[in-house]
């Protein structure tokens, strides 16, 4: 039988215990916890009171299912979780939150995660856990410290109240999956904002309805909520045949003033007052003949059709701004996670040491870590004197060149060989490479930190490694095995 062994991770959190511990207790703490570089579905989350289960859909190293059943729960102080079914032969972990010596409970508190482990691999169970296991385990583990404390951090500093009913549409895409946990492990309620092709069906329990083709949305289901978040819309990637164009250009403004229209038509003392709509840095249009200056909110609409969409994605918007609803149009960049978006088809190439920059790689890419997206969100549903377009990208682009040095860096693979251009073309045509791949757009997020948001990744190799689980020198937390 392979040898038990244990990890123990340790971390000061700057928060109340109590209020830790109820974070934990939330729905939506078992989606936000796991890292991003290992996929984990939730099947099911019966809680982590005591025979609670919870069931996870993960890679390890194949697609399997881990049960996990809760049992010693302590309201405020621990609760234990034990596998009994997934990939390891044995596993117990327990949660522990103990106050600190020097500071009172309500300051601050010590999180504590023991894990009694088997590593797999029968006679080869040793070398599998020093070799894979370990480094696993320390990099997942010191990410969901980092999340714990980053989320207690920015919570102690948002300007206002969080909104307890939040609607948000596109809750299936890249950006709507990582929003919904944080926004429930802080005590929101999230309702699902669903499109239709009519109003004839009242909305179901949870969600409300809303119909492009009839420009408008179930304003009874719609009154419930306190702000609403817009992200659906056509993906952007995909061969631009005209009707590609169409359905990317109807699925965002038809949807947002559907939306923007139904919260102008509510009374005022039923009306949401917050509509955070997504938009693109794409806004800007390619900027390379400009010499590659600064796009700030002020800066003027670009040309093109990707610039053509951002200007009337964000004058949709126009009746609830009417209206009196404040409305923040969050000029989103490239978004950095490894589960989809620009950086998920390139980690392939890359790690096989066939990475490099497109062409000569000289254009601006304006990133933004999937947390910033997040955290910014977060915030600006809490600011009251936010509004109208705010730039959402790293307060440090970098040109593509770099970006792929970066990422070469951080997987430890070469990254020089040149993406032609030709074959983009090839693959996406002309127009998507040129307005996408290859544009440049060097953008200063001045509306946010102005505002007081503080990223949590301005800089792009800190930002790679936390995505990708590949620790640089600063850690959240002390990690032990024994």
């Amino acid at each position: 039988m392979p040898k038990q062994r244990q990890l123990v991770v340790e971390s000061v959190v700057d928060a109340p215990r109590a209020d830790a511990f109820a974070w934990h207790e939330r729905p939506g703490a078992v989606e936000r916890l796991p890292p991003p570089w290992a996929r984990a579905d939730v099947i099911e989350n019966g809680g982590i009171r005591d025979g609670g289960r919870v069931v996870l859909d993960v890679d390890a190293p194949w697609p399997r299912k881990w049960v996990a059943v809760h049992e010693y729960f302590e309201p405020g102080r621990r609760f234990v979780d034990v596998q009994t079914q997934g990939p390891m032969p044995a596993w117990r972990h327990e949660h522990l939150f103990e106050d600190l010596d020097e500071r009172p409970p309500t300051q601050a508190f010590r999180m504590i995660d023991r894990i009694a482990y088997r590593a797999p691999g029968g006679p080869l169970s040793g070398w599998v856990d020093r070799l894979a296991l370990r480094p696993q385990l320390g990099a997942m583990f010191a990410h969901r410290h980092r999340i714990l404390r980053d989320d207690f951090v920015q919570r102690a500093t948002l300007p206002g109240p969080l909104p307890q009913r939040i609607a948000i549409s596109g809750l299936g895409g890249l950006v709507g999956r990582a929003l919904r946990p944080a926004l429930t492990t802080l005590g929101a309620e999230v309702l699902r904002l669903r499109r239709a092709s009519n109003l004839d069906k009242p909305s179901g329990e949870g969600e409300i309805v809303y119909c492009p083709a009839q420009g408008s949305a179930d304003a009874r289901a719609l009154a419930n909520a306190h702000a609403v978040v817009h992200l659906a819309g056509e993906p952007i990637m995909g061969r631009w045949t005209q009707a590609k164009k169409d359905e990317i250009l109807r699925s965002r403004v038809d949807g947002t003033r559907a939306i923007a229209q139904a919260l102008a038509e509510l009374p005022e003392a039923d009306r949401p007052r917050t509509l955070v709509c997504a938009s693109a840095i794409g806004y800007y249009g390619d900027q390379r003949d400009a010499g590659d200056p600064w796009c700030t909110e002020s800066s003027p609409v670009g040309q093109g059709f990707l610039s053509d969409i951002a200007k009337a994605w964000e004058d949709a918007c126009a009746p609830a701004r009417d209206a009196g609803v404040r409305v923040v149009n969050l000029r989103i960049g490239v978004v950095l996670d490894p589960r989809g978006g620009a950086l998920q088809p390139m980690l392939l190439p890359f790690k096989l040491g066939l990475g490099g920059p497109i062409g000569a790689g000289g254009f601006y890419w304006s990133w933004v870590h999937i947390e910033d997206v997040v955290g910014a969100v977060v915030h600006t549903l809490c600011d009251p004197d936010l509004q109208g377009p705010v730039n959402l990208s790293a307060p440090e682009p970098a040109t593509q060149k770099a970006f792929a040095q970066t990422l070469g860096r951080v997987l430890k693979r070469p990254a020089f060989l040149p993406l032609p251009t030709a074959a983009l073309h090839l693959r996406f045509g002309r127009e998507l490479v040129q307005a996408i791949m290859t544009a440049s757009i060097r953008v200063k997020p001045d509306a946010l930190t102005q505002a007081g948001y503080r990223f949590r990744f301005p800089a792009l190799e800190p930002a790679l490694r936390s995505l990708l689980g590949r620790p640089g020198t600063e850690t959240p937390a002390d990690i032990t095995f024994r």
